[in-house]
C-alpha cells in the first residue's frame, strides 16, 4: 500500500548515526532482505493497541511508548474531542475521540 510512517532507528553511541539496514552493511547482517534495485526490504510488525489507560506521566514517557506517532487530529474531523492540556506539561496535548476516554480510537 501507500501508507509511509517515519522510524526511529537506534543511534551509535560513538557517531550518533541511525543504525538502521543498508547495502552497506549487508541489509543489517541480514535481517533484511537485499532488493534487485539496491534496497533493502525488513519485515515489520504492527501493533495496533491502546497506548495508554490513563495519562501518561510525562514526554519521555509518550515517546517511549508511541514510537511511530499519528495523524494530526483535525484530519480526522469533528470525530476528536478539543485537546487537553496534559496535568503537568504544558507543552503537551491529549486528543480523545471521548472526553476523558484512552481506547483504540
Amino acid at each position: 500500500n501507500m501508507n509511509f510512517f517515519n522510524l526511529h532507528w537506534p543511534r551509535d553511541p560513538f557517531v550518533g548515526d541511525e543504525l538502521f539496514p543498508t547495502i552497506d552493511n549487508n541489509c543489517g547482517n541480514e535481517t533484511c532482505i537485499e532488493q534487485d534495485d539496491w534496497t533493502c526490504l525488513c519485515d515489520i510488525t504492527i501493533t495496533d493497541e491502546v497506548g495508554f489507560s490513563a495519562e501518561p506521566a510525562d514526554a519521555d514517557t509518550i515517546l517511549s511508548t508511541l514510537t511511530v506517532g499519528a495523524f494530526e487530529p483535525e484530519l480526522f474531523g469533528s470525530d476528536y474531542a478539543t485537546g487537553v492540556t496534559h496535568s503537568s506539561d504544558s507543552s503537551i496535548t491529549i486528543y480523545h475521540k471521548v472526553v476523558g476516554v484512552y481506547a483504540l480510537d
